[in-house]
């Protein structure tokens, strides 16, 4: 069972704890490999530990991620930043997000644009 496999099963789960267990054992063995600490924000989110989320966030994308990945990575930490009540800094996220070259997020770019100015809003 590969890692991504590993890390779905204790989602699956609900073993939120074991996932960031089998996390952290990787992040020490490749820590350079950015689908990884994307995985690790993920997990801190699923955790409620948004703070710790924001900076795995930021190395993901910063070592760079591609494609899809990148395109969730974007997602989840400008909807982390909503979540704690820093708009001004999800909608920054939002906005480089849009101008990115990636086609994958230009896929996004309406719903982009669309939440951009509503960040402080509630959607049921």
């Amino acid at each position: 069972m590969d890692l991504l496999e590993k890390v779905k099963a204790a989602r699956a789960e609900g073993s939120f704890e074991k996932t960031m267990a089998i996390l952290n054992e990787e992040v020490a063995k490749n820590p350079e490999n950015s689908v990884v600490h994307l995985q690790v924000a993920w997990t801190h989110d699923a955790l409620g530990k948004e703070h710790d989320a924001i900076p795995a966030y930021e190395k993901a994308i910063s070592m760079g991620l591609q494609g899809q990945d990148l395109s969730d990575a974007y997602l989840g930490l400008g909807s982390t930043y909503r979540t704690i009540g820093e708009y001004t800094k999800s909608k920054d996220v939002f906005d480089k997000a849009a101008t990115t070259s990636d086609t994958s997020i230009k896929d996004y770019n309406g719903a982009l644009l669309f939440y951009s100015d509503k960040l402080d809003q509630k959607f049921n």
